[in-house]
């Protein structure tokens, strides 16, 4: 498995543009075994009570983006890319929020 960091281009992503009010963080990014596309987690809005999830497919070339994944209220993550059509994700349990008083 390949793993890989950019910075600049992931702040371009379509996803990034329609909540760009929202806080958004991107994570467990991931490479193609043949490094042309990448993907990764974006979390949008996370610590608001509308929080969202997506897997997001970006191609190295021509950095068009694909959503693989969206969902609100529910966590998935890339976890592995072992084979050019096959991802693999993983769902990660969410703490409810504490109650404050």
């Amino acid at each position: 498995m390949a793993t890989g960091v950019t910075s600049d281009p992931l702040v371009d992503l379509e996803i990034t543009r329609e909540y760009s009010d929202r806080v958004i963080h991107a994570s467990h990014l991931l490479w193609s075994p043949d490094g042309s596309r990448l993907v990764l987690t974006i979390a949008i809005d996370i610590c608001g009570p509308g929080w969202s999830n997506a897997v997001v497919q970006v191609d190295a070339a021509t950095l068009s983006q694909r959503t693989l994944f969206y969902e609100q209220g529910r966590v998935v993550v890339t976890e592995e890319w072992p084979q050019a059509d096959r991802i693999l994700l993983k769902e990660e349990s969410v703490m409810p929020a504490q109650e404050e008083g």
